[in-house]
């Protein structure tokens, strides 16, 4: 399967979505009826926005995937 790259520049008009942000985003990931009406309305962003980040596509989703590691290692300890 080909992987397409990295999103590596957001829209200056995009808006920015801290870790808590994608945090929420992300716990709808693997639902198979996900809340997109919603989820576009509370953030401000598009439905294909919310599926890069899903996807991983997003060069912002790479603090997400900083964060999900940090804390499975805080909690193995």
């Amino acid at each position: 399967m080909i992987t397409p790259p990295l999103k590596t520049h957001i829209s200056s008009r995009a808006r920015y979505l801290s870790s808590a942000d994608y945090k929420d985003i992300m716990q709808y990931r693997d639902m198979k009826s996900k809340p997109l009406a919603q989820l576009s309305k509370k953030y401000n962003i598009s439905n294909s926005r919310l599926y890069q980040i899903w996807r991983g596509q997003e060069f912002n989703s790479i603090q997400w995937n900083d964060l999900a590691v940090t804390l499975l290692q805080q909690h193995d300890r």
